[in-house]
């Protein structure tokens, strides 16, 4: 994520698990943020509810693989989020840091991203990045 530090914020993606009927919680589900020059980080939720959190870059979606399943009709559907909260207005500015959140068992659980206008935290809630 160090490299990620004064690139400008250009994109929000949002996984929700959508059911078979069409009904899914967006508030709930891993976050991809992309950055100027291509690079970028994938958050989710581990099964021993820790966060994962996987560098990217412009072309690979491998991060995504995982996702790409369907159950009884249900599965993963990626949303543009940008505009939606805590993302909000973030679009165009400079990530000025990062500090990662942790447990009494010192796992990472989260991450506070810094920004030239605010800070935003994503955090893990019974395995799943909750905003």
């Amino acid at each position: 994520m160090d490299e990620l530090i004064s690139k400008r914020l250009i994109a929000v993606e949002r996984l929700a698990w959508s059911n078979a009927d069409g009904t899914a919680d967006i508030r709930v589900g891993p976050v991809h943020v992309h950055f100027e020059g291509g690079r970028g980080a994938f958050f989710s939720g581990n099964t021993d509810w820790t966060l994962d959190v996987v560098g990217t870059r412009a072309g690979d979606e491998s991060w995504l693989a995982p996702f790409q399943y369907d159950i009884d009709g249900g599965r993963w559907t990626m949303r543009d989020a940008a505009d939606e909260p805590p993302f909000a207005g973030f679009r165009g500015s400079r990530l000025e840091s990062w500090t990662s959140l942790r447990d009494e068992m010192d796992e990472q659980v989260g991450v506070d991203l810094a920004f030239d206008l605010g800070n935003i935290s994503l955090k893990v809630h019974k395995g799943e990045v909750t905003t």
